[in-house]
């Protein structure tokens, strides 16, 4: 880590992301500042997220099968006819698709149980879908903050840190 003096100048009453020149502006002595790296905030909450499925991941692994049995079989179509929704698949890469997937299975689960009891395959027991709920009302903060970094092109850091620390 290094220090370093430095005269920082400050835009009294206006916002970072304004590029008027008011006029306002203020230099004050900095003495003595920590530069460190900030991780990418999407990337740290995308971690975290990825630790919390491990206690999910037994309910994950049903739901991912149930995905892919349902993709390879007739049950999409009898999906769409019923509800006109089917699921959705999980990627690793983002943590979001499988909240995804689970919620879409939730969304749709009685149109599941129907198709799936129309071709003779077993639907989740009572406990997954219980497991499954617990697990997107836990993450449903989280999902709807990652959105917001991904989507933001011009948002400032502070304030996802609060909206990330107010889910915390």
């Amino acid at each position: 880590m290094s220090m370093t003096q430095m005269t920082m100048s400050v835009a009294i009453g206006s916002d970072w992301e304004d590029d008027e020149d008011d006029g306002h502006e203020v230099e004050l002595p900095v003495e003595d500042i920590t530069f460190r790296r900030l991780g990418c905030m999407a990337h740290t909450l995308q971690f975290i997220i990825k630790k919390v499925y491990n206690n999910y991941c037994t309910v994950l692994e049903k739901a991912r099968h149930l995905v892919g049995k349902i993709k390879s079989s007739v049950a999409t179509e009898k999906l769409i006819a019923r509800c006109g929704k089917t699921v959705i698949s999980y990627n690793n890469t983002r943590w979001n698709s499988t909240f995804h997937m689970a919620k879409r299975l939730l969304d749709i689960k009685s149109a599941i149980a129907e198709v799936l009891s129309s071709i003779n395959c077993d639907s989740p027991l009572v406990d997954d879908w219980s497991r499954l709920q617990e697990m997107t009302m836990l993450l449903e903060p989280f999902a709807v903050q990652t959105d917001v970094l991904q989507t933001g092109s011009h948002c400032r850091l502070s304030s996802h840190q609060l909206r990330i620390f107010s889910v915390i």
